[in-house]
């Protein structure tokens, strides 16, 4: 409202519904209040449901009726719960999932979140619950700084748009 020169919410409300720049306002004032969630979703708690998931398609006899998995995750905030399913895909790899191929797609409201996660580098804060080992598979040190950077081969996997699920019918349609 400030930027705008606009004295109260009456004519703020104004912009958001019918003047000509309601589209570009909107999605400025959406990238404002919306909040990006600090913490790392990887721990081995919170993973174990996804985990489950990923290999419990496969059939009695071991065999899957299909070989591409396609994960959306809605609302994707900073990028941990994307980056995550794609260090266990890659993992469940190794094992169940011999021979399947991946891809994710992960969609938020909020552009700097988005931009955040194409970047894929996380602090101290963010990683505090992520075991050694997966820091050392998965991330490499980002150079001057405390801070480490999903390596490529989890990053490849991610697809990262902007969405807004109460505007869109149906987000992800994919080329890969």
């Amino acid at each position: 409202m400030k930027e705008l020169s606009i004295p109260n919410l009456r004519q703020y409300h104004e912009v958001l519904t019918r003047s000509a720049q309601r589209t570009n306002e909107m999605h400025l004032l959406l990238n404002e209040i919306t909040v990006a969630r600090l913490a790392s979703s990887a721990t081995s708690r919170s993973c174990g449901p996804a985990k489950t998931g990923a290999t419990q398609h496969r059939g009695q006899q071991g065999e899957a009726p299909y070989k591409h998995l396609r994960i959306w995750s809605a609302g994707c905030s900073t990028g941990e719960e994307p980056y995550t399913m794609a260090m266990i895909l890659l993992e469940e790899a190794q094992r169940f999932l011999r021979g399947f191929t991946f891809e994710i797609i992960a969609t938020d409201l909020n552009d700097r979140s988005l931009q955040r996660c194409q970047e894929g580098i996380y602090g101290d804060y963010a990683l505090r619950n992520v075991a050694p080992e997966t820091l050392r598979r998965y991330f490499d040190p980002v150079a001057g700084t405390r801070d480490y950077r999903v390596r490529d081969e989890v990053r490849k996997l991610i697809k990262f748009s902007r969405v807004n699920l109460l505007m869109t019918r149906a987000c992800c349609s994919s080329s890969r």
